[in-house]
């Protein structure tokens, strides 16, 4: 019995001091640290616009306008915009997963509702660091039409005759009808595309932002609202602004002044995103 107990008595000291030794500091080895995690390198160009004076909408002499584009001056702050639409590459990168119906990485992510939009910008503020959001529909425009001085009736022209050097959208033949091929819209490639082209794709404006014309609809921050004096849509309380156009749109829809709406928590493949941050 004595040795029995001799034996436990061993066996807990060694346990025991192991125990101690796992908890000591060891001072050959200093304090294990867990690394920070690192934050993501998040590359999208950002263009700086210094802000200013300008007049929003379209004029009362324009022929191709709509009735909730009243002129009326504004003032906008110094901001950042993206040279370029989010990629499907970037939103995978953030997100884990790829929603857009035409697929590749250097195409314009779509199939995103305005909702969905927000979240990708809250992962992508965790991850960065940074502070990106939507752009609202006045700094778009802004940016679109070349800041405060020259402006122009599209995202680098205002020529429609040389919209197909910068934007990707539908110039159709008149009198051509539009295929149908496996339920889909074939659109003839006037451009060189007949959907999303890639986002760094054709000229950019005078201020070095690619595709604000044409390509894909860009969601806004804002609610839809008229501007004073002009119509507004019954559904402007729930809706988002969309601006620029897409693939699918005649040169008419991709004007600047141009203003287009959406249900938050709808998503199509015509519209998409760039970022803005202050």
């Amino acid at each position: 019995m004595m040795i029995f107990r001799t034996i436990l008595s061993f066996h807990f000291l060694i346990i025991f001091t192991l125990s101690l030794d796992a908890q000591a500091p060891n001072p050959l080895r200093g304090h294990a640290r867990r690394p920070k995690p690192s934050k993501l390198v998040f590359n999208y160009p950002i263009i700086r616009l210094e802000g200013g004076d300008f007049t929003m909408g379209s004029p009362d002499t324009a022929t191709d306008r709509n009735d909730d584009e009243c002129h009326h001056n504004i003032t906008i702050a110094a901001f950042g915009i993206g040279m370029y639409e989010i990629s499907q590459d970037q939103w995978t990168e953030v997100m884990g997963y790829n929603p857009s119906h035409f697929t590749g990485v250097t195409l314009p992510v779509e199939q995103v509702s305005w909702e969905e939009v927000q979240l990708f910008i809250k992962n992508l503020n965790e991850k960065t660091g940074k502070h990106y959001r939507l752009p609202t529909e006045a700094e778009w425009e802004f940016a679109a039409g070349g800041g405060s001085k020259n402006r122009t009736k599209y995202a680098g022209t205002n020529n429609p005759l040389e919209l197909h050097k910068f934007a990707n959208f539908y110039h159709p033949k008149t009198g051509t009808p539009i295929p149908i091929v496996n339920g889909e819209f074939v659109y003839p490639p006037t451009d060189g595309y007949q959907t999303t082209a890639p986002v760094k794709n054709y000229k950019p404006n005078s201020l070095g932002i690619y595709n604000m014309s044409g390509n894909v609809w860009e969601w806004c921050q804002d609610r839809y609202l008229p501007y004073d004096g002009c119509r507004s849509h019954d559904a402007a309380l729930i809706s988002r602004v969309v601006r620029g156009g897409s693939w699918v749109n005649s040169a008419r829809m991709c004007r600047v002044a141009n203003r287009g709406l959406n249900a938050p928590e709808l998503k199509y493949d015509l519209i998409g995103f760039r970022l803005a941050e202050d």
